[in-house]
């Protein structure tokens, strides 16, 4: 394993009882899947994490020119604008992107901005056959050729051939949008890793945007990711009610790197329906199975039985076999997809600010993205990607619930059932964090990182350092 000194390292805590995730993922029914299989091949080296960065308008500036210019953003779902000439903006820090569908199966994104005098072409989800300036009614095609310019006579350096909107790149996967303003970055495959072979029986592509919200915090977004690159957090944050069904001390951390031009893909893996090492020594793991059962019928299965699984036997493959069977009822879906990935939380992240959760028990995506002009606010964009019923087309996205910064995510969200005060605890955190890091003494201002369950942040951090370098 490249990247860090020979130094050993303890990689999780469990107990015969209570096993760690990388031997839960040995006695996967799911051997032939890479999710249990592959490792990985990387570990970061430490890393000092000043805390100016959560903060310091001067990195917030350099962060949008070096980062955010040159690394593929989640933008999108193909569900968000579903028919040809339907467009939304996407915004990131300071700047501002217009994609649009161009074709029944094309799609093109541009820099947001009237190559008259800069006016900002989209400002909210809109459709139509051009796309026209709002002050002085310049208009292109939805292909972003340049179409009509009012007194055209008075513009003679302005033509067809040179006139289109300033193009992006635009690159597709598992039904996600994602764009590039730097025209010699890696391509998203070669980022995405390992991602597409593990997600491969997730079906990503054949999924929709049945619940999403967006909320404003009062946090950096590098704060805001970092609470779900670890799993250290969920006993204190989440009481203990979650180590009795959350093996968070047993979690499984990978780092992948395949070149020099990839920047490396992180992934959590933390188990369910084994207690924590930190839960009481009394609780069993059908108790945690149970709470499993319930929590997850509550929040995606309304209306159904919550399972009973029985005190002998294999418990994780009980929870799977009872989740696929679920999915089949409802989505006449033959899954094949690993235990792991019918009843953990699985989460991987792309750099920078891409988080995907390959989970049937939490089918999150979530990206952070900075606030245009306060280094010390963020947007976090949660979606919950449920499956297309075999046969059925995919639905168009639903609307964003939009969350201010003053307003909590179970009051306005309560669609997300008791997710909604879970993510609420995570979003209190964030914000006490972002308080905290101004706070901190001036002659050690600077974090102190796990060598294990921290360290997909660890190697975040460096190549957070590798890119503002350039």
């Amino acid at each position: 394993m490249s990247g860090s000194s020979a130094r050993k390292i303890r990689e999780g805590m469990g107990s015969a009882a209570r096993p760690l995730a990388k031997d839960l993922l040995a006695l996967d029914s799911v051997q032939s899947s890479p999710v249990v299989t592959d490792n990985g091949n990387f570990r970061p080296e430490g890393v000092r994490v000043k805390f100016e960065r959560y903060y310091d308008l001067e990195y917030a500036r350099r962060e949008y020119e070096k980062i955010f210019l040159r690394t593929w953003q989640l933008a999108a779902r193909e569900e968000d604008i579903p028919k040809v000439g339907d467009r939304a903006p996407f915004n990131v820090g300071s700047g501002s992107f217009l994609l649009v569908r161009s074709g029944p199966e094309e799609f093109k994104a541009f820099f947001n901005s009237c190559r008259h005098r800069g006016t900002m072409l989209c400002a909210k989800k809109e459709s139509g056959d051009s796309i026209r300036c709002p002050v002085h009614g310049w208009e292109w095609k939805v292909d972003g050729t340049l179409s009509k310019i009012p007194s055209w006579w008075d513009f003679p350096e302005m033509t067809r051939m040179n006139g289109g909107l300033r193009e992006v790149r635009v690159a597709r996967w598992g039904g996600f949008i994602f764009i590039n303003a730097d025209p010699d970055a890696p391509s998203l495959v070669e980022e995405l890793g390992p991602i597409p072979a593990h997600f491969a029986s997730y079906e990503t592509t054949n999924r929709y945007t049945a619940l999403r919200l967006r909320k404003l915090l009062r946090a950096n977004w590098k704060v805001g990711q970092e609470t779900f690159q670890e799993a250290y957090h969920v006993t204190e944050t989440h009481t203990l009610r979650a180590a009795v069904a959350v093996g968070d001390t047993q979690s499984k951390y990978d780092i992948w790197k395949s070149g020099p031009r990839q920047v490396g893909v992180g992934r959590v893996v933390t188990p369910s329906g084994i207690p924590s090492m930190n839960a009481a020594p009394d609780v069993d793991a059908l108790t945690s199975a149970t709470i499993w059962g319930q929590a997850i019928t509550q929040f995606l299965y309304p209306g159904e039985q919550a399972p009973q699984f029985r005190p002998t036997g294999d418990l994780r493959k009980q929870m799977a076999d009872w989740h696929r069977a679920i999915q089949l009822k409802r989505y006449n879906r033959v899954v094949t997809s690993p235990d792991t990935v019918m009843i953990d939380v699985d989460v991987y992240f792309l750099f920078p600010n891409t988080l995907l959760h390959l989970s049937e028990f939490l089918p999150y995506a979530f990206t952070f993205t900075p606030h245009p002009t306060d280094p010390e606010m963020c947007l976090m964009d949660l979606r919950v990607l449920l499956p297309c019923p075999v046969g059925q087309l995919r639905p168009a996205a639903v609307d964003p619930i939009e969350i201010g910064p003053d307003e909590l995510v179970p009051d306005k969200a309560p669609q997300f059932d008791f997710q909604a005060h879970v993510i609420q605890q995570d979003v209190d955190n964030m914000e006490r964090i972002q308080k905290g890091v101004k706070a901190a003494d001036p002659r050690n201002h600077f974090s102190h990182l796990g060598l294990y369950q921290e360290a997909v942040i660890r190697h975040w951090h460096a190549t957070y350092d590798e890119y503002m370098a350039r």
